[in-house]
């Protein structure tokens, strides 16, 4: 959303080629110097030095090691599968919308900036509220319902109140769902390992969205204009079913320790 309405803001700075695209290129860099900077010299170590692990491995070791955790390396490949379905729609629903009715890069800016503010709100405000009275298990499970839900209506709608419709579905499956998944591979997971395990569910999301935009492009232009949304659908059925062989096993604390 926030590339969108940069990419406006450039055109009326300057009108030669490509400058709006680089203008908001050049300012999201800004913004993540900007956050190297307060992470590097504000952030403080939470560990103390007696719990610190100083073994060093394999970073490729370390990644395997996490994958043969218990419950743990379930919720891993499901932010891994969410990541991949997510960054694969984002890369190609402009061209969708362009296709079918019409929009270009202002009015699909403004539909990822709905997005935005519905994930802002599930994030928010529903996750502080729900987490504590149906625990992490729960919302999960709702949550990556909505969320390959959303996607695959996006192949089916036909009009712009069914697509935000479709849009208001996947922001709440993503906004409940990724803080789920995080807080229970916390919760499952021992308070010296827990940097590495967040580490390598970080990097494989990232391997995630690296992959996604390619393979959805790939499907966009070689199978369908739908095709991207219905292939992110079947990964979010794909991590619902791996979530329903370990559900019972799968944390609650939240609802445990929460108000009733």
């Amino acid at each position: 959303a926030i590339g969108g309405i940069l990419t406006q803001i450039g055109s009326h700075i300057s009108h030669e080629p490509f400058f709006n695209t680089s203008f908001a290129a050049y300012f999201v860099c800004g913004i993540c110097l900007t956050t190297f900077g307060f992470s590097y010299f504000k952030l403080t170590e939470s560990l103390t030095e007696k719990n610190k692990n100083t073994q060093r491995r394999s970073r490729f070791l370390v990644i395997f090691e996490k994958l043969k955790i218990p419950i743990v390396n379930n919720l891993i490949i499901v932010f891994f599968l969410l990541s991949f379905g997510m960054s694969a729609m984002e890369a190609t629903l402009i061209l969708y919308m362009g296709a079918k009715f019409d929009w270009g890069v202002k009015e699909v800016s403004f539909g990822f900036g709905y997005l935005g503010l519905i994930l802002i709100f599930t994030q928010g405000f529903l996750v502080r509220k729900y987490i504590p009275k149906y625990g992490e298990r729960l919302v999960l499970i709702f949550g990556i319902i909505s969320f390959f839900m959303g996607l695959g209506m996006i192949a089916i709608s036909n009009s712009i109140s069914m697509m935000a419709v479709c849009m208001t579905l996947l922001a709440l499956g993503n906004g409940l769902s990724n803080p789920s998944i995080l807080g229970s591979i916390s919760l499952l997971t021992d308070t010296t390992e827990q940097g590495g395990t967040m580490g390598v569910t970080q990097s494989l999301s990232s391997l995630g969205r690296i992959l996604g935009p390619a393979l959805g492009g790939w499907l966009y232009y070689r199978i369908s204009k739908e095709s991207p949304f219905l292939f992110s659908s079947l990964l979010g059925v794909v991590a619902l079913i791996i979530l329903i062989t370990v559900y019972k096993r799968l944390p609650v604390k939240g609802k445990q320790n929460g108000p009733t």
